[in-house]
């Protein structure tokens, strides 16, 4: 739910002809650090976040390769 609109407005935005591994990672860290209040029954942000799709999308096109 947070992860895939954020992913495809990005790949839009950056004009992204193909999904790379180091895409979904960048966009894992960005889901994992959006959680505020980590508990063993809080481990994901609220899907209701909307600033959390806009930090992916602008994460997508950073290449960190490992």
């Amino acid at each position: 739910v947070s992860a895939f609109p954020g992913i495809f407005r990005g790949l839009i935005d950056n004009k992204v002809k193909q999904v790379e591994k180091y895409m979904l990672i960048n966009a894992a860290e960005v889901i994992a650090s959006s959680v505020t209040d980590l508990k063993t029954t809080n481990i994901l942000p609220s899907p209701l976040d909307k600033e959390v799709p806009k930090r992916i999308s602008k994460v997508i096109a950073i290449d960190k390769k490992m």
